[in-house]
C-alpha cells in the first residue's frame, strides 16, 4: 500500500503491488471510483469483466459487487471512496438532485491531472488543521467528482458513446497511436464526422479537447518511462511522441508540476 488518505467523508487509497487481488465484495455507504495508474487493471463488476488501461475508470455504485486483480507484473492503480449520503447531500443542494445519483459505470479520466488535483488536496488538508477547511476541500472534491464524471445528476449521457459508437473507436486509436503525429483531420476521419463537429463531440464526452487529451496521455506514459527505464530525457520525449524535446519539458513542467529530471530524481529516491 503506497498511502492513504482519510477525510470524513472522503478516501484516497493507492496500491502498488506486483501480485494482487481483492474477493468479490461490496460497499452500501460510499461510491468507489477504480483507476489503474499503470499497467492494467481487471475489474469485475456485477458479472462483467473489465480490463481497464491508463485513461479509464470503473465506478461501482453503492451496493454493486465488485473485485480487482492486476495482471502479472508491477502495477499501481488508484481507489476512490465517496460517501454515499454526503455526497448525494451535495449533490441535492448545489445541483438540485432529486433522489439518489446513479453513475455510469465506465469512465474515461485523464489520471495525470487527477493525481495533481489530489497532490493539491493532500496539502491544503496537511498544513491546514482547521476542521472547517477540512469541509471546504471535502466540498470542493465533491464539486470536482460531480462535473467529471457522468451520471444521472448531469446533462451528460452515455448515450454520446452509443450514438457515436465511432468515437470509442477514436479512443482506441489514440491510446495505441499517441506517440505517433496524430491530427485532427484524421480522428474526425475515423469517427466520421467533420473537423469541427468532432472536436465538440469529443470535449462533450471526455471534458477535453482531444489535442490536450493526447497531451496529457504522452506525458502520463513518459512518466512511466522515466521511473521504469534508465532512457534519457531526450528520447523519453522522442518516444512518446513530442518532435520538441523543449516542447516536452515544457508540457511536462506544466502538467506535473516540476520538470522531467527533477521527476526523475525525486522518485528514485
Amino acid at each position: 500500500m503506497d498511502f492513504r488518505i482519510e477525510l470524513e467523508f472522503i478516501k484516497f487509497l493507492q496500491i502498488s503491488e506486483s501480485n494482487w487481488a481483492d474477493p468479490l465484495h461490496s460497499h452500501e455507504d460510499s461510491y468507489q471510483i477504480s483507476i489503474p495508474i499503470s499497467g492494467k487493471l481487471i475489474t469485475t463488476l456485477n458479472h462483467s469483466d473489465y480490463v481497464l488501461n491508463n485513461g479509464h475508470a470503473i465506478v461501482t455504485n453503492p451496493c454493486s459487487t465488485h473485485s480487482h486483480q492486476f495482471e502479472k507484473g508491477q502495477n499501481k492503480m488508484l481507489l476512490i471512496g465517496l460517501n454515499r449520503c454526503s455526497l448525494n447531500e451535495w449533490l441535492m443542494e448545489n445541483k438540485g438532485l432529486n433522489g439518489e445519483v446513479l453513475f455510469e459505470e465506465n469512465q474515461l479520466i485523464l489520471t495525470n491531472q487527477l493525481l495533481s488535483k489530489i497532490r493539491s488536496w493532500s496539502s491544503a488538508w496537511l498544513f491546514k488543521e482547521d476542521p472547517l477547511y477540512q469541509n471546504y476541500i471535502e466540498d470542493e472534491i465533491f464539486s470536482y467528482f460531480s462535473q467529471l464524471l457522468i451520471g444521472s445528476h448531469s446533462s451528460k449521457s452515455r448515450a454520446v458513446y452509443s450514438e457515436n459508437f465511432q468515437l470509442n473507436q477514436v479512443l482506441d486509436y489514440i491510446h495505441t497511436s499517441y506517440s505517433e503525429n496524430i491530427n485532427i483531420k484524421q480522428l474526425a476521419a475515423v469517427a466520421n464526422q467533420s473537423k469541427y463537429h468532432f472536436i465538440r463531440s469529443f470535449k462533450k464526452a471526455t471534458n477535453y479537447p482531444p489535442g490536450h487529451y493526447i497531451q496529457c496521455l504522452r506525458i502520463e506514459n513518459a512518466q512511466r518511462l522515466i521511473l521504469t527505464t534508465k532512457k534519457t530525457i531526450t528520447e523519453i520525449s522522442y518516444e512518446v511522441g513530442f518532435s520538441n524535446p523543449s516542447q516536452f519539458y515544457k508540457i511536462f513542467n506544466k502538467l506535473v508540476g516540476i520538470p522531467p529530471k527533477k521527476y526523475r530524481i525525486k522518485n528514485s529516491i
